[in-house]
């Protein structure tokens, strides 16, 4: 591959240990991807475990960041960061939960390792979806990991950049380059396969349930290849348009999905496919939808412990659709009810009155972390003040990774907005 003077004094260490070890893993990942050379991206997004993750994980992510910031003084290109483990700021999140001062004491530890990035110039937006908080135009290269956020940049954004990982994103913040493969570049940007609906499906009347679990069952079949939807509504927000296509990293690799008539790239299928043939065709009707809503159902049970929205983070849009939903209802004193979100949506939040009418009802709006991270058994095995065994959500991420992560040990009631605040409330509420 082929390095510029400035990028060969950055691999022989001219510039500080920690940006020739960041290069060493670009240039091994440019080697392997058969990259010619090094782009220039605007931004990147940081994935640490060492501030997502906790134990052993975390401590031994930590060494392998300290090895990449070393000598390291300022990132040379902006960047910003995902979500924390727990946010030990969070007094009404910890009262909620009945969480003691010594657990809440040695998370902090943990996770105030994410201050090491912020000191380095990192945007401190702590959420899986800085595309509501961090504005990119069509065409220009990032890097960066989460799922989310690539699906959605290339997609909706028609901003281009591959599905990396947190080392790699964060040696891409180092230095300042990433290797030009992949959706960097046009020529790979075709859709291979070609997603149609069952002309009885009406998606104008489809929940967010509906269509996570469209994205979720496409992302099984696509794998990594790039998608196209056909006879979507042309009228899709961008927050629904985030529902329907995160679950699409999480089933599967996805990272570029267009959908004709409303993305950038695609206003006609014969331009998502750049005048090629589908490699696939699928089409998905209620069969496929209900088949969705069995797999990611694991109880039988009417009732859940807590409800779970925000996953990947709410945009306001969706906390508000929640708020009228909740308003004027009372959920059960052993049971709890979680939005997630970044902290300048819970500011709008706030100030429009969503925030006081989903405290009234007994939820919380929660910032900077995975609202289904920190009571899960699969990352930390913590006394809560209630137990949790069950799981109410409409995002099908959500119940992916908290089923995976605990064993199976907590089970899922997937369904509606409306179903899901319907486990968790009152009798007669």
């Amino acid at each position: 591959m082929y390095l510029t003077k400035e990028e060969e004094r950055m691999l022989e260490g001219e510039f500080g240990s920690g940006v020739a070890y960041s290069m060493r893993v670009l240039t091994k990942l440019g080697d392997a991807m058969d990259a010619e050379r090094m782009i220039k991206p605007v931004s990147s997004h940081i994935v640490s475990l060492g501030y997502q993750g906790y134990g052993d994980l975390a401590k031994w992510c930590k060494d392998l960041d300290e090895k990449m910031l070393d000598d390291v003084k300022q990132f040379r290109i902006s960047a910003t960061t995902n979500p924390k483990f727990f946010k030990p700021e969070d007094k009404k999140l910890i009262e909620k939960f009945g969480m003691s001062s010594s657990t809440v004491e040695e998370i902090r530890e943990g996770v105030n390792w994410s201050k090491k990035f912020e000191d380095l110039g990192a945007i401190p937006a702590y959420t899986c979806t800085p595309f509501f908080v961090y504005p990119i135009r069509k065409g220009e290269h990032l890097a960066g990991a989460e799922s989310v956020a690539v699906v959605m940049y290339n997609s909706i954004y028609g901003a281009m950049l591959n599905r990396e990982t947190g080392p790699t994103a964060l040696s891409s913040a180092v230095t300042g380059i990433t290797p030009e493969f992949g959706m960097h570049k046009p020529e790979n940007r075709y859709a291979r396969v070609q997603v149609d609906l069952d002309k009885a499906l009406k998606p104008k009347e489809f929940t967010r349930a509906d269509y996570s679990a469209l994205g979720y069952y496409v992302g099984k079949i696509a794998m990594d290849r790039n998608v196209v939807f056909t006879g979507l509504p042309k009228d899709m927000s961008v927050g629904l348009l985030k529902t329907l296509l995160a679950p699409l990293g999480v089933s599967g690799a996805v990272m570029l999905a267009h959908v004709v008539g409303v993305t950038p790239e695609a206003p006609t299928l014969d331009d998502a496919l750049m005048g090629r043939k589908p490699e696939e065709k699928i089409e998905v009707g209620k069969e496929q939808l209900e088949e969705m809503y069995g797999m990611l159902t694991t109880t039988t049970e009417d009732k859940a412990d807590i409800a779970i929205f925000g996953c990947p983070h709410a945009p306001l849009e969706e906390i508000n659709e929640i708020s009228q939903l909740v308003n004027g209802k009372k959920i059960r004193d052993d049971a709890s009810f979680l939005i997630g979100t970044a902290e300048p949506i819970k500011v709008l939040a706030d100030r429009m009155g969503l925030t006081n009418t989903i405290e009234k009802c007994g939820g919380l709006i929660v910032t900077d972390i995975c609202p289904h991270l920190f009571f899960n058994p699969g990352f930390i095995d913590i006394e809560l003040k209630h137990s949790i065994n069950t799981v109410a959500t409409d995002c099908t991420k959500c119940a992916h990774y908290v089923s995976g992560f605990s064993g199976g040990k907590i089970k899922m009631k997937y369904g509606s907005v409306e179903s899901c605040i319907n486990a968790i409330a009152k009798r007669g509420d």
